[in-house]
């Protein structure tokens, strides 16, 4: 999954989105609301421009990001 600005709220549950991928975060925010989510690993695009932008990550109590690698 790519985020790139906005907010996308994770609403089914754990691994809303498909486990294992990649997850590219370039800016915007991840919103486990209260998930769990199991990905491979999470990245930066290099030639996106990123000028300003922070990614964020957060979804308060009992969520979980768990990286692979």
């Amino acid at each position: 999954v790519n985020i790139y600005q906005g907010t996308l709220r994770l609403a089914a549950g754990d691994n809303t989105l498909r486990p294992g991928n990649w997850m590219v975060l370039n800016g915007g925010n991840l919103d486990l609301n209260g998930n769990a989510q199991w990905v491979y690993g999470a990245v930066q695009d290099a030639g996106a421009s990123t000028l300003g932008n922070t990614a964020s990550i957060f979804g308060g109590a009992g969520s979980t990001l768990a990286l692979a690698s």
